[in-house]
């Protein structure tokens, strides 16, 4: 049974350094608190509003607040700090309804076994777009952690979080726009569920990754521009789109890059026995892809493999062989802007459901560049190691591009 967890950490040891941080906040921030007090007075003839929420071993307690909109009414939650009733670093908050119907027994076993906290592990996943399977694994991943380092790592990557990451309250538009960009705002559960959808239909669809990048190539190139705005699904990639979409007032619902894709695609195309075309890369590189599909997804056929090097007078040769494998999925990894122009030339020649662009993926599923750690993601500079892996391919796009791109979003929204 998962609830046999000997390892958690029990946030009662933190409960003098939240009480010291707790002071420090409220000290620092003392006139917002005395507006909070003052503002919820006069609405609701009461200091604090509150909500029903359950804390450690299940019981419940009053979640404090203040009256408004903003951050500063959750500077109420400091009384309950001081009270004992939660941390800044915990399992995530839950609300009294939401337990009602919660059934997970081993997720309740758990999650309880701690005080909530402001911060945790799972929100911040959440904040930043970071695929987890599911709560119970976010929080056993953070119970598993080495106790205050670990609570100091969440604390510290949350508060970087909140300068660059829109609250979910903030309106979720189904499309945005950066750059003249048509981008369409789904999660990733949502983004593999529209993909399969689509390879029921009688028609192929085209589906692009953007990031800072690809929105500096558009900046720059309208006909890259159009390309990608012909594409039936564009999905949101990285940590500058959740800039991107902080600056504008967009709610981005998940960061949608191809590395986390690609698992959760190959679990549908497995149940589905459907099948794969992989076509880019260096030799043996989609090869090697091919390898780890076969190892881990034993009902995905794997039509056909070919390498990003065949050239535009072998470009016919290259759709015959797509073709004649009968695949459902294309991935094609050529890079940017490489890839996207390929797909738009060539699509109505390719005889399979779903073509996607997916840039470096094939990299890391060879095995040939292992993916950036866990604290890197989770404060959205994955980026920082694809920089350090590759530093002279990327120092362009990295070290020259990233800058451009806040420039150009602070000059033109």
């Amino acid at each position: 049974m998962h609830t046999s967890i000997e390892y958690y950490n029990d946030s009662n040891q933190y409960q003098i350094l939240d009480a010291v941080l707790a002071i420090a906040t409220l000290t620092v921030f003392a006139p917002l608190f005395i507006i909070g007090l003052l503002h919820t007075y006069v609405t609701h003839r009461c200091f604090f509003l509150h909500d029903e929420c359950i804390g450690r071993q299940e019981i419940p307690f009053y979640l404090y607040r203040f009256e408004g909109k903003g951050y500063y009414v959750k500077l109420a939650m400091l009384i309950n700090i001081l009270k004992g009733e939660i941390s800044f670093v915990g399992p995530r908050l839950v609300r009294s309804e939401e337990l009602q119907n919660a059934l997970e027994l081993d997720w309740r076993n758990l999650h309880f076994k701690s005080k909530p906290g402001i911060f945790s592990l799972y929100g911040l996943h959440k904040k930043t777009g970071i695929h987890c399977v599911s709560e119970f694994e976010s929080d056993r991943d953070y119970f598993r952690g080495e106790g205050f380092t670990n609570y100091c790592l969440v604390f510290l990557k949350s508060l970087f979080c909140l300068a660059f990451y829109r609250s979910e309250k903030t309106a979720a538009k189904p499309k945005f726009v950066i750059f003249g960009v048509n981008i369409d705002n789904l999660s990733l559960k949502e983004a593999v569920n529209k993909f399969f959808i689509e390879t029921t239909s009688e028609k192929s669809i085209t589906l692009n990754f953007v990031n800072a990048h690809s929105l500096n190539l558009a900046f720059k190139h309208a006909d890259f521009r159009n390309i990608i705005n012909k594409s039936d699904f564009v999905l949101a990639d990285g940590s500058g789109i959740a800039i991107a979409c902080n600056r504008i007032g967009v709610f981005r619902k998940g960061n949608i890059n191809g590395t986390d894709l690609f698992p959760l695609l190959c679990e549908r195309l497995n149940k589905e026995h459907k099948s794969l075309f992989l076509l880019g890369g260096q030799a043996g590189i989609a090869l090697g892809v091919k390898n780890y599909v076969n190892a881990h997804y034993p009902n995905i056929r794997v039509a056909g493999t070919l390498d990003g090097y065949f050239g535009n007078h072998n470009t016919a040769s290259a759709i015959n062989q797509i073709n004649e494998s009968c695949a459902d999925v294309l991935l094609v990894g050529l890079g940017q802007p490489r890839q996207e122009r390929w797909i738009n030339s060539h699509k109505n020649q390719l005889k399979v459901k779903v073509i996607a662009g997916v840039g470096g993926l094939f990299d890391f599923y060879s095995g040939n560049i292992p993916r950036a750690p866990m604290w890197l993601r989770e404060i959205g500079c994955e980026w920082v190691w694809r920089l350090m892996q590759e530093p002279r391919r990327m120092f362009k796009r990295y070290v020259v591009g990233n800058p451009m791109f806040l420039f150009r979003l602070l000059t033109n929204h």
